[in-house]
């Protein structure tokens, strides 16, 4: 028996999928608050702090492509990514295998690429990325390929095919994170479930490998290792697969423009690796230690079971085929055993994660508790010292940052996308 594994996503029997590799992400959120000191004195987080100014989140977004605009070239079947240009919205739509450029007043300027092989093709993207304001930079997860593209036109200037031949496994542990200083590519590979398949059912937490590719896509053996995901692995006589410990610590990373900001979110500590993997800068942020009460937990445990069984539907209604029902039942039986396991951590993250925008700063997501509506972002400058602090709703799926816009990906209750951009201005103090 042998399976195909999806970090953080469950294996079946793969000899019955293998025509399809489904890359699923989870992404496990928690929760911060205020704490005591051991003197009794109250402990104030980078979050609390009143010297730094505040910043507010208009949630009337000022554009919108896709949700109920059905028109050709506006509906959005499945979105990669997002990111904003100098006076334009640039939105991969991976379900149509295109990029799609809009002006800042909604109008589609033009379209490129289509699904397949070839120049200007795409089998699955899953990045978009920019350099500058002149170039797009398209990243295709299947077929390991970055394609550049004119951003006033769509030409196609080059393709990049990443060297990833020291990725372990299948090589469905790695992912994109960004592109740093230079026009270098960052990724992230961390184990995927086809590596643990003879593993024992337990919790685990395995170091996740940076890797840095130069500007033509070679790899020169750029490489250091973090502290990665906690996880729990189990199997059973018909799939195997991991899920996130319920209020789990996780690793982050952002790409900027100096390097590559890494952290777990067992502290507020940040490091800043240049494009040589060596050290730059380390931070440590004031922060609080919140207990996890039991309700939290509950209500965790519950969204985070529904989320990966909705995943794993939705995988199958693609997939198809005669037997897809009967192999559907037997997973989502898997999945329920799982989550009657899976560990939950007594205490929350101490952040939740980490996003860097087009000015090379770091945006820093406090831990909220599952039922909360709103979470803060700190605003680190280039240096990872706190500027400011901004509001936003806990459930914003951020696709890009850029100056005083924030592009975010909102999916409404019949599943249908939208991507959004919204202002963030400074609050008057006087």
């Amino acid at each position: 028996m042998w399976g195909l594994g999806t970090g953080h996503g469950y294996v079946l029997n793969a000899w019955r999928i293998v025509r399809h590799f489904i890359l699923l992400i989870a992404l496990a959120l928690g929760a911060c608050g205020m704490s005591t000191d051991r003197d009794g004195s109250a402990a104030r987080s980078v979050f609390d702090d009143p010297n730094l100014p505040r910043w507010e989140f208009d949630p009337t977004p000022v554009l919108e492509i896709g949700g109920e605009d059905e028109r050709e070239g506006y509906a959005l079947e499945r979105v990669g990514d997002a990111v904003l240009l100098e006076g334009k919205l640039a939105v991969a739509d991976r379900g149509a295998g295109e990029v799609r450029v809009y002006s800042l007043g909604g109008e589609l300027m033009f379209r490129s690429g289509r699904s397949g092989d070839g120049p200007g093709e795409y089998r699955t993207i899953t990045a978009l990325a920019s350099s500058g304001d002149s170039i797009m930079i398209v990243w295709d997860f299947l077929l390991r390929r970055f394609t550049h593209l004119d951003a006033t036109s769509g030409e196609v200037l080059a393709m990049i095919t990443a060297d990833l031949s020291s990725v372990k496994g299948m090589g469905l542990g790695i992912k994109f994170v960004g592109v740093m200083g230079g026009g270098r590519y960052a990724f992230r590979e961390e184990r995927d479930d086809w590596s643990l398949r003879n593993a024992p059912n337990a919790e685990r937490r395995d170091s996740v490998r940076y890797l840095v590719l130069e500007p033509d896509g070679k790899w020169r053996g750029v490489e250091w290792k973090e502290l990665g995901d906690e996880v729990y692995f189990r199997r059973d006589e018909n799939s195997w697969g991991t899920s996130p410990v319920i209020f789990g610590r996780t690793a982050q990373a952002a790409a900027i423009h100096s390097g590559l900001v890494v952290g777990a979110t067992d502290s507020l500590s940040l490091t800043l690796r240049g494009i040589d993997g060596s050290v730059l800068r380390t931070v440590s942020l004031p922060g609080t230690e919140a207990k996890v009460l039991p309700e939290w937990e509950k209500v965790a445990r519950k969204r985070q079971f529904e989320e990966e069984d909705a995943r794993v539907s939705r995988m199958f209604a693609r997939i198809g085929g005669a037997d897809a029902p009967a192999m559907l039942a037997t997973m989502k039986r898997s999945l329920q055993a799982r989550y009657r396991e899976i560990p939950a951590r007594r205490t929350l993250p101490a952040f939740a994660a980490l996003e860097a925008d087009a000015l090379g700063r770091v945006w820093v997501a406090e831990s909220v508790p599952p039922d909360a509506r709103t979470r803060r972002w700190v605003l680190l400058d280039t240096l990872l010292a706190p500027v400011a602090v901004v509001e936003m709703p806990s459930d914003i799926d951020i696709l890009h940052i850029r100056g005083d816009r924030v592009v975010s990906l909102a999916v409404d209750e019949l599943g249908v996308q939208a991507v959004r951009v919204h202002r963030v201005v400074p609050r008057d103090r006087s």
